[in-house]
């Protein structure tokens, strides 16, 4: 690829919502680095360079790095793309869960400082630490279900992110589908206060285009970006 062309180091892109964000870094021109534990799983395409490694490799996640200037994490629950409203439906999330956010963290903010990355998004979950006042479930509630392990990764992984001094986002989408990308997904602050209501349907499709967005969104930056599918 050019060295003019811009890059972005994408891990978690064998997941639903990470392919397609990096379809969408691709058909934007960008080159995209994924770093996958299972790199024969990521489809080539042209723009793409796949790097194998483990997430809690600081010197691998390092050297995949380089010549990028941004980083996504599309991340899910024990590298799979499980997600949150796969549990909410009644489906059991996977025994022996590992906390791939705390695990993934502390190699991602050195493998972007030691390569000058300043942007990092990270994809999140709806009620993850001050979000949780933007969903229409307490706090209380999301402690007794099978997602607490996995809200409590994302929140201490996060919390690593905000403290780095990097310049961070994170998205928290409502109940995730395979429905079409949608004219106007609903993004806001998360610090507004505004509720989603009921499960907040978000297609990955919105998601992954919210998020490959925000890379370049200077108003995204150090924030909590709560997000559903285009109201019907």
């Amino acid at each position: 690829m050019s060295e003019n062309t811009r890059t972005t180091l994408v891990l978690g892109a064998t997941g639903r919502t990470g392919s397609l964000a990096v379809a969408d870094l691709l058909a934007e021109g960008r080159g995209v680095v994924a770093y996958a534990r299972r790199p024969e799983a990521v489809e080539p395409a042209d723009g793409l360079t796949v790097v194998g490694g483990q997430l809690d490799d600081v010197a691998a996640m390092t050297a995949a790095a380089a010549g990028c200037d941004s980083i996504l994490v599309a991340l899910g629950m024990r590298g799979m793309d499980f997600s949150a409203s796969e549990v909410m439906a009644g489906k059991p999330a996977p025994e022996g869960r590992t906390p791939v956010i705390m695990m993934a963290m502390p190699s991602i903010i050195a493998a972007a400082k030691a390569n000058g990355i300043r942007r990092v998004v990270v994809l999140s979950a709806l009620g993850v630490g001050a979000t949780i006042d933007n969903s229409v479930f307490t706090a209380e509630q999301m402690a007794g279900t099978p997602l607490a392990p996995v809200y409590c990764d994302h929140e201490n992984g996060e919390s690593l992110l905000r403290a780095s001094g990097l310049d961070w986002t994170t998205v928290h989408p409502g109940f995730l589908t395979d429905g079409p990308a949608t004219a106007r997904p609903v993004v806001f602050d998360a610090a507004s206060g505004r509720k989603l209501t009921g499960f907040a349907a978000t297609s990955r499709a919105d998601l992954a285009a919210v998020l490959v967005r925000s890379l370049d969104d200077p108003d995204a930056v150090c924030k909590q970006l709560v997000m559903m599918s285009e109201a019907e």
